[in-house]
């Protein structure tokens, strides 16, 4: 789900923007400290098989993501909170 207006409305996000996510990658916190978003910018941590950094410049329509040496492997490991 994504806003534009500071969420007054919400529509439903495209994930083929995600073209590169893993087997066995998931993105979950209970307390949503895997995302941090400042300004127009937006860092989504993922964890499980792949523990990764999806980084957005322009809201969300578009990602880079890049590899971490974080412990993963496991469906419990991974990056479960990020802060700025």
């Amino acid at each position: 789900m994504i806003t534009r207006d500071a969420g007054d409305s919400w529509s439903k996000l495209d994930c083929s923007v995600f073209k590169n996510i893993k087997a066995g990658e998931g993105f979950f916190a209970a307390s949503d400290s895997n995302i941090a978003i400042v300004g127009d910018y937006t860092w989504i941590a993922s964890g499980g098989l792949s523990s990764r950094v999806y980084f957005s410049s322009d809201k969300g329509r578009s990602w880079d993501v890049t590899e971490t040496p974080i412990i993963q492997g496991e469906s419990t490991t991974g990056i479960f909170s990020i802060s700025f």
